[in-house]
C-alpha cells in the first residue's frame, strides 16, 4: 500500500491534470446532454466516434515512443517526431471529413470536432518532451487552462446563444491555448528550431498507429452500429453512459503514462522492479474498477438522475454492465503500455485486429436486436479479450 501511495504522490501532476481534463470532457457533456437535445449529443457522439479513430491512428503513437527511444537507443531527435506529427495531423483531419460523407453526420459539426482533435494531437506531442524529462507540471497545467475555460466556453455558448456556437466557442479556448501556452513552451526548448524529418521512425509507428486505431475504433464500433441499427439518439445515451469509464480511464492513463520511462528500464535493467511496477498498476487499476461497480450498483439511479437527469434513470441496468466493462478496460490499459514498454509494438496489430474482429462480430449479432445493452456487451467482450490476450503475451515474454 505504502508503494501505490508513493506512485500516486510522484505521478500527481500528470493525474491531477488528466483528470482535470478528463472531468471537464464529462461536463460538457453533462450540458450538452441537459440544454441542448438529444440529437445534438448523438451529433457530437457521433463526429467522436468518427474522429477518434482517424487521429489515433495518425497520431502513430508518437508520443510514447519518444520516450521510449529517449530511454533506449536515441536514435532520433525530438525534432523527429515533433514534425511528423504534426504533418500526419493535417492529414487525419482531411480524412475525417471525407469519411464524413459515408454517415449521418453534420459536416461542420464533424469539421469544429476534428479541429479540436487536431489541437490536441498537436500539444500531445509538445507533451512528450516534458513527460520525457519530467516535467509534468507544465503538462498539468496546459490541461487545467484548456479544461477549465473549455467548459465555461461551452457553457456560455449553450445558454446565451445555441450547440454550434458552443462547439466554435470550445475549439477557440483550444486555440489560445494551444498558442500561448504549450506552443511558447517548446519554442523556448530550441529543439523544434529546424525542421527536421527521420522516416525510419515510421517502421515502428504504423503499426503501432495502426494498433491504437483499432482499439479505439473498436471501442466505437457501437455507437456506429447504434447509428445505423437505433438512432442517433441511442448513440448519445450510449456515449453518456460510457464517459463514465472514460474518466476512470485517464485516471489509469495518467498513472500508465508517469510509469512509461520507468517500466521500459525495468525492463531492460530489473526484471523483479518491473514485476513490482506492474503488479502495482495492476492492483490501482482493478480496485478502481471493482470502487466503480460496487458505486453503480447502489447508487447508479441516484447518480444518472444528479449527473443526467431524470429521464436517463431508466438506463440504471446498461450503467451497472458500463462500469463491469470499465473494470475490464483499466487492467487492459495497464497491459497495453507494458506490451509498449516491453518492445512488443509491431506485433500489437495482430493482437488488436484479432479484438477488432470481435468488437464487430458481437455489434452485429447483439446491437440490432438490443441496442444500447448490445453495445455495452461489445465493449465487455472486447474488452476481456484484449486483457486475456496482452497478459498471455507480457506472461510469456517474462519467461523468455
Amino acid at each position: 500500500m505504502k508503494d501505490i501511495l508513493l506512485l500516486l504522490k510522484k505521478a500527481k501532476w500528470l493525474v491531477g491534470g488528466n483528470f482535470i481534463f478528463a472531468f471537464s470532457q464529462w461536463v460538457i457533456l453533462i450540458f450538452f446532454a441537459r440544454m441542448t437535445n438529444q440529437e445534438n449529443l448523438g451529433q457530437y457522439a457521433l463526429a467522436l466516434a468518427i474522429v477518434t479513430p482517424i487521429f489515433a491512428v495518425g497520431n502513430l503513437q508518437l508520443r510514447p515512443l519518444y520516450i521510449l527511444d529517449l530511454n533506449s537507443e536515441q536514435k532520433y531527435t525530438y525534432t523527429h517526431f515533433y514534425y511528423l506529427r504534426l504533418i500526419c495531423s493535417f492529414i487525419a483531419l482531411a480524412c475525417c471529413l471525407v469519411l464524413g460523407l459515408f454517415f449521418n453526420v453534420s459536416i461542420l459539426v464533424l469539421l469544429l470536432v476534428g479541429l479540436l482533435k487536431f489541437f490536441e494531437s498537436y500539444s500531445d506531442i509538445i507533451y512528450a518532451y516534458y513527460n520525457a524529462y519530467d516535467q509534468t507540471q507544465l503538462i498539468s497545467k496546459s490541461l487545467f487552462l484548456k479544461g477549465t475555460f473549455s467548459v465555461l466556453a461551452v457553457a456560455v455558448g449553450l445558454y446565451l446563444f445555441d450547440f454550434y456556437t458552443a462547439l466554435i466557442l470550445f475549439l477557440f479556448v483550444y486555440l489560445v491555448v494551444w498558442l500561448f501556452v504549450d506552443n511558447l513552451y517548446i519554442q523556448k526548448t530550441q529543439e523544434i528550431k529546424k525542421m527536421s524529418l527521420d522516416l525510419e521512425i515510421m517502421k515502428s509507428a504504423i503499426p503501432m498507429g495502426i494498433s491504437l486505431g483499432i482499439v479505439t475504433l473498436q471501442s466505437n464500433i457501437p455507437r456506429l452500429f447504434l447509428d445505423q441499427y437505433a438512432s442517433i439518439e441511442a448513440v448519445g445515451i450510449f456515449t453518456v453512459l460510457s464517459y463514465f469509464i472514460i474518466v476512470g480511464s485517464i485516471f489509469i492513463n495518467s498513472i500508465c503514462q508517469y510509469l512509461s520511462p520507468r517500466l521500459t528500464h525495468a525492463w531492460n535493467h530489473n526484471r523483479a522492479y518491473f514485476k513490482k511496477l506492474l503488479s502495482m498498476a495492476l492492483l490501482v487499476a482493478g480496485g478502481l474498477g471493482l470502487i466503480a461497480i460496487f458505486l453503480s450498483y447502489f447508487m447508479g439511479e441516484f447518480v444518472l438522475n444528479l449527473v443526467y437527469g431524470a429521464e436517463y434513470v431508466t438506463y440504471t441496468d446498461a450503467f451497472v454492465l458500463t462500469m463491469v466493462a470499465g473494470f475490464i478496460l483499466y487492467l487492459a490499459t495497464v497491459l497495453g503500455y507494458t506490451l509498449t514498454a516491453i518492445g512488443f509494438i509491431k506485433q500489437q496489430i495482430y493482437l488488436f485486429s484479432i479484438v477488432l474482429i470481435f468488437s464487430v462480430l458481437v455489434s452485429y449479432l447483439c446491437i440490432p436486436e438490443y441496442g444500447i445493452i448490445g453495445g455495452i456487451y461489445t465493449l465487455i467482450v472486447s474488452y476481456l479479450v484484449q486483457c486475456v490476450l496482452s497478459l498471455l503475451i507480457v506472461l510469456f515474454r517474462l519467461k523468455e
